[in-house]
């Protein structure tokens, strides 16, 4: 009786290893690459204050690294409303890839970027353009061309973009091109272009 206690003990002590499961996370991992801590598709994600939305996002996919802290992205929109009773909308972007750096609060967006400030009727497109929270500064790539149209008519294309989201104004430091709408010749809402009779 000993020996069948013992040979089963025996089975038993041999098959726990044989069967047990493990989880190894790194297997096929090269080093190279970073595999986000989450992985989300067809994401709408909504930012409440008061209660009420100030902020929608959408993404075709959103991936977290939590670590890193970096979330990155392909197919977003944005719409930001304003905090007052209307909830009109701000501003609305979107591009096709985003990198964001938490950490460091810089937004890198790219493959085709579009602004909208609404307030000031300003439309913003480029291949690629980066934000940094911290010191409200947009900019694009060093070769990157960026257009700016302005609801007044001023459309200006050229490389070297930056801009003080803060105090709202832009500049390019390379060559620029396009047309632009001095205020006072633009024309008032209440300009009347047809003829009457």
């Amino acid at each position: 009786m000993s020996f069948r206690l013992l040979h089963g003990a025996s089975l038993i002590a041999l098959a726990i290893p044989l069967l047990s499961c493990s989880f190894n996370y790194t297997d096929g991992l090269d080093g190279a690459k970073a595999y986000p801590d989450m992985e989300m598709s067809g994401v709408s994600l909504s930012r409440y204050e008061n209660s009420q939305v100030t902020m929608v996002l959408s993404a075709g996919i959103l991936e977290l690294y939590d670590s890193d802290k970096v979330w990155a992205g392909t197919d977003i929109a944005f719409t930001q409303y304003s905090k007052d009773e209307d909830g009109k909308i701000e501003s609305e972007a979107s591009a096709g890839l985003v990198l964001i750096d938490d950490d460091a609060s810089v937004y890198s967006l790219g493959d085709d970027v579009r602004f909208h400030v609404v307030k000031d009727d300003l439309f913003v497109e480029a291949a690629d353009l980066q934000w940094a929270k911290k010191t409200n500064r947009l900019s694009g790539s060093d070769s990157g061309e960026v257009e700016v149209r302005d609801g007044d008519g001023t459309v200006l294309r050229g490389v070297g973009f930056f801009a003080d989201t803060l105090s709202r104004e832009y500049w390019f430091s390379h060559t620029v091109s396009g047309d632009m709408v001095n205020k006072e010749d633009a024309p008032s809402p209440s300009d009347d272009s047809g003829d009457t009779q």
